[in-house]
């Protein structure tokens, strides 16, 4: 006779695939561009905190595609009062790319002015 399986043995299942899922939706956002593309030809700074997961989510995009850039440490006092005369809070991650700023991690917006 086959072995019953608990309700609770289809909800793991679920959170399994739903999690495997997300994850890999997230690992297509950190595919490298490509050779072609793989260097910004502008001067690229990210403002970035240790703390923040999104900043490490970041700084594994650019290193990946090969992007330099100038990281600021966002806890320091000297940085927090760039940013706050800068953008008028002081969220991270913030990324300057040339004369554009790029919130969050928009790779999108990322390849496009790195183009």
């Amino acid at each position: 006779m086959p072995e019953r399986l608990d309700r609770t043995d289809f909800s793991a299942r679920r959170i399994t695939l739903a999690l495997t899922a997300a994850l890999a939706a997230a690992t297509l956002l950190m595919l490298p561009m490509g050779a072609a593309q793989a260097a910004c030809s502008k001067r690229v700074y990210v403002y970035s905190a240790d703390w923040c997961g999104t900043c490490r989510r970041l700084r594994s995009y650019l290193d990946l595609n090969r992007i330099r850039y100038t990281l600021l440490d966002a806890d320091n006092p000297r940085v927090k009062a760039d940013m706050q005369r800068r953008f008028g809070n002081l969220a991270v991650p913030r990324t300057l790319i040339g004369r554009s700023v790029v919130s969050g991690l928009d790779t999108a917006k990322i390849q496009k002015l790195c183009r």
